[in-house]
C-alpha cells in the first residue's frame, strides 16, 4: 500500500475533498467584495470588539461614555442581522486611556477570584481597597467643549438623575449613588429657584415636567412622583442605565459648579443636617461666598465674557428686527408712490394738472422724505427700547408672581414640587415642622381633601387645591380661586408646551382664561368680536330703510349671483392649474406632496372630532363619566334609527 501511495504522488494524484486556501486572483478590473464603496466605511460589532480587545459589556459601556452609536449603512455589506459602526469611530476609541483601565480591571478581578479560592481574606480586602479607578473628566471636556453645549444636552441627564434620586437602594443600585444623585438634584433646583429661571410646569401621569431658561437655553426635565417604586429587575436592564448615569453624574457636577460660581457661591455647598432630616431640602444648603481674590477675579472675567456673548446675541437680534422694519417701510413707500402715480394718471385723463403744482408736490415730498430719514434711526432705537422693556416685564413676572402670597402646605400635598415652584416665583411657604398654622400672615392654604374640618375655616385666607399653583405659573397671572376650592370639580389642566392657536383647536377653558385676563387688565378684545358688534348695530338701520331699497335689492341679487358664478369659475380654473402643475412634478416630489396633504387632512380630521365632542357635550348628547370616559345618550341613537327607517 505504501508503495502504491508513493507512486500515486509521483504521478500527480490529488485526493478529493481538500482545497488549498490562498489569495483570490484578480483578473483585470475585477473588484473584490468589501474593498470599495460603503463597505469600507463600516465595521461590524464583533470586528470592533476584536480590534479593541474588549468584552461585549466593556465595549457597550465605552460607546455610551464616548457618545458613539450604531449606524445603518445604505447596503449592509455583511448581512442585515448585524450591527454596524463607523470605522472612524472605532479608530477614535482605540486611543482612549479607559481601555487600559478596563484591562487592569480584568486582571484585578482574576486576582480577587484567585484569592477567594485560596481562602485568603486579608489579600481580598487589600485588593478591594486598591481597585483600579478611572476618571471621565476628559470625556466630558471632549464631548462638550463649551458651557452652552453642556446646557443643550442636559435634558436627559437631569431626568436620569432625578429618577435615581427617588429609586430605592438594592443590590444592583449602590446607596452612595442614590445619595449623590439626590444632592445633585437639590443643587440644580436650588440654582433654578435662586435665579428665578423656571418657566413652565406640567403634571402628567409619568411625573412633573419642568422647563427652565438658563443662559438662553431651554432645559426640560421630568421628575417622578415620590412613592415607593417596586421594579422587577428582570424587566429593566440596569447595566445600561448605570453606565449612562455614571457619565451624567459627572456632567451635572460640572454644570452645577459653573452655575454656583456664576452666583458667587462655593461648590460643593455645605448642608445643614437638621433641615435636611426635616425634609426641607432646598433650605438645607448653606450659602458660602467665595472670599479669595483669585477666585473672584476668575469669576469676574468669566462673567464679562458671558456678558459679551449675550450682548452679541442681542445685537444680532436687534439688527434682524431693524432690517425687517426697513424692508416693511420701503415696501410701504413704494406702494404709496405707485398709488400716487395711478391717481395722477386717472386725474390727468379727466382734468389737466399744472406743471407748477407738480413741482411743488415733488419738493414737498423730498422735504418730507428727508425728515423721515432723520427720524428712522430714532424710531429704530425706540423699538429696541420697547423690546428691552418687554423682557424686563417678563422677568419681573417670573420673580414676583407669588410675592404677596404666603402659603401653608397640608400633609397630603406634594411638598417638594410646590416648595420648588412657589419659591422660584417669589412666594413664602410654611408647614407643620417649619411654622404655625394659625399665623395671620398666611394668605393661601393648599389642601387636597374633599371636606375641611370646622377648625380650618379661617376667613382671612383662601383654601385651594394644588392645581391652582401650576395653572397660575403657566398662565403667568393669579387666576381666580373659585373653581379650585376643596371638593370642587377642577378645570382641565392645560399643557403649556402646546400652542393651541397654531394647532387650530383652542380649548374652552383657555378661551375663558384669555377673556378674564383681558377684562381684569383692561385689554381690548380682538378685531373679530368688534366687527361682529358693528354689523349687529348696523343691521337695525338697514331694516328701517328696507322698504325704500326694494328695487335696488332685485338688481343686487342678480349681481350677487353673477359674482358667485365668477368665484366658482375661478376656483375651477385654480384647481385645474394645480392638477396640471402636479402632473408636471417628478414622481418623488409628487409622493412628498401627497404625504403633506395626507398629514394635513389627518390633523384636520382630529380637530373636527374634538369640536364634535365639545358640541355634543354642550347640547347634552354626551356625558363625561369618571372624569375620563365619554358616554353618548340614547337620543342620538334613536334619531339615527329614525333616519335609517
Amino acid at each position: 500500500m505504501a508503495k502504491n501511495l508513493k507512486k500515486s504522488k509521483k504521478r500527480g494524484f490529488k485526493p478529493t475533498g481538500i482545497k488549498k486556501k490562498g489569495k483570490k486572483k484578480v483578473r483585470g478590473n475585477q473588484k473584490i467584495k468589501g474593498t470599495t464603496g460603503h463597505a469600507v466605511n463600516y465595521i461590524t460589532r464583533n470586528q470592533a470588539i476584536k480590534k479593541l480587545q474588549l468584552t461585549l459589556i466593556e465595549f457597550r459601556k465605552l460607546c455610551i461614555l464616548k457618545g458613539i452609536y450604531p449606524r445603518e449603512p445604505p447596503k449592509a455589506p455583511r448581512g442585515k442581522d448585524k450591527t454596524y459602526y463607523y470605522k472612524k469611530d472605532i479608530l477614535y476609541l482605540m486611543h482612549d486611556p479607559i481601555i487600559r483601565k478596563f484591562a487592569e480591571r480584568r486582571v484585578w478581578k482574576k486576582k480577587v477570584i484567585k484569592a477567594r479560592n485560596k481562602k485568603m481574606p486579608s489579600l481580598v480586602d487589600h485588593l478591594k481597597k486598591h481597585k483600579p479607578k478611572y476618571s471621565l473628566n476628559h470625556i466630558v471636556k471632549e464631548r462638550f467643549p463649551t458651557f452652552l453645549d453642556a446646557l443643550r444636552d442636559l435634558d436627559d441627564a437631569l431626568s436620569m438623575i432625578f429618577l435615581f434620586s427617588y429609586m430605592p437602594a438594592s443590590i444592583k443600585i449602590n446607596p452612595q449613588r442614590v445619595t449623590n444623585c439626590k444632592k445633585l438634584s437639590i443643587e440644580f433646583s436650588y440654582y433654578v429657584m435662586r435665579s428665578h429661571s423656571l418657566r413652565k410646569v406640567f403634571v402628567s401621569i409619568k411625573g412633573i415636567y419642568y422647563q427652565a431658561d438658563i443662559r438662553g437655553q431651554t432645559i426640560t426635565w421630568l421628575v417622578p412622583f415620590r412613592f415607593t417604586q417596586k421594579i422587577n429587575p428582570k424587566e429593566v436592564d440596569y447595566a445600561v442605565m448605570l453606565s449612562f448615569l455614571e457619565f451624567h453624574e459627572i456632567l451635572v457636577g460640572f454644570v452645577n459648579f459653573k452655575l454656583f460660581q456664576s452666583l458667587g457661591l462655593s461648590y460643593p455647598p455645605k448642608y445643614s443636617e437638621i433641615s435636611f432630616e426635616m425634609g426641607n431640602d432646598l433650605d438645607s444648603i448653606q450659602e458660602d461666598t467665595i472670599t479669595s481674590d483669585t477666585n473672584i477675579n476668575q469669576i469676574q472675567q468669566q462673567q464679562q465674557q458671558e456678558n459679551k456673548e449675550t450682548e452679541k446675541k442681542n445685537k444680532t437680534e436687534l439688527e434682524i428686527i431693524k432690517r425687517k422694519q426697513r424692508e416693511s417701510k420701503a415696501r410701504l413707500s413704494t406702494l404709496s408712490n405707485t398709488l400716487n402715480k395711478i391717481q395722477v394718471s386717472e386725474s390727468s385723463t379727466e382734468d389737466s394738472i399744472d406743471e407748477e403744482e407738480e413741482e411743488k408736490e415733488v419738493k414737498q415730498q423730498g422735504e418730507s422724505d428727508q425728515q423721515k430719514d432723520g427720524k428712522t434711526e430714532e424710531e429704530e432705537d425706540m423699538f429696541a427700547d420697547d423690546e428691552v422693556n418687554k423682557r424686563r416685564k417678563e422677568l419681573s413676572v417670573y420673580e414676583n408672581l407669588f410675592k404677596n402670597c404666603h402659603f401653608w402646605l397640608s400633609r397630603e400635598v406634594p411638598r417638594e414640587s410646590l416648595q420648588f415652584i412657589i419659591k422660584s416665583f417669589g412666594g413664602k411657604i410654611t408647614w407643620d415642622n417649619c411654622g404655625n398654622e394659625q399665623d395671620e400672615t398666611i394668605t393661601h392654604q393648599i389642601v387636597d381633601r374633599t371636606v375641611l374640618p370646622k377648625q380650618h375655616n379661617i376667613m382671612t385666607r383662601e383654601y385651594i387645591q394644588p392645581q391652582w399653583v401650576y395653572d397660575c405659573v403657566n398662565a403667568r397671572w393669579l387666576i381666580p380661586t373659585e373653581q379650585y376650592k376643596p371638593g370642587a370639580q377642577l378645570p382641565p389642566h392645560l399643557s403649556p408646551f402646546v400652542d393651541d392657536h397654531k394647532v387650530g383647536y383652542v380649548p374652552e377653558y383657555r378661551q375663558k382664561l384669555d377673556q378674564l385676563y383681558r377684562e381684569i387688565h383692561g385689554i381690548p378684545q380682538p378685531e373679530t368680536t368688534t366687527n361682529v358688534l358693528l354689523e349687529e348695530s348696523e343691521s337695525d338701520e338697514e331694516e328701517r330703510f328696507a322698504s325704500d331699497l326694494a328695487t335696488e335689492q332685485k338688481s343686487s341679487v342678480t349681481q350677487s349671483k353673477k359674482k358667485k358664478l365668477q368665484k366658482l369659475a375661478q376656483r375651477q380654473e385654480e384647481e385645474e392649474q394645480k392638477e396640471t402643475a402636479e402632473s408636471l412634478i417628478p414622481s418623488k416630489a409628487r409622493r412628498l406632496l401627497r404625504r403633506i396633504k395626507y398629514n394635513r387632512q389627518m390633523k384636520q380630521d382630529e380637530l373636527d372630532k374634538l369640536e364634535d365632542k365639545r358640541n355634543k357635550l354642550k347640547s347634552g348628547e354626551a356625558k363625561v363619566v369618571d372624569k375620563s370616559t365619554i358616554v353618548y345618550t340614547t337620543k342620538q341613537h334613536n334619531s339615527e334609527d329614525d333616519e335609517s327607517d
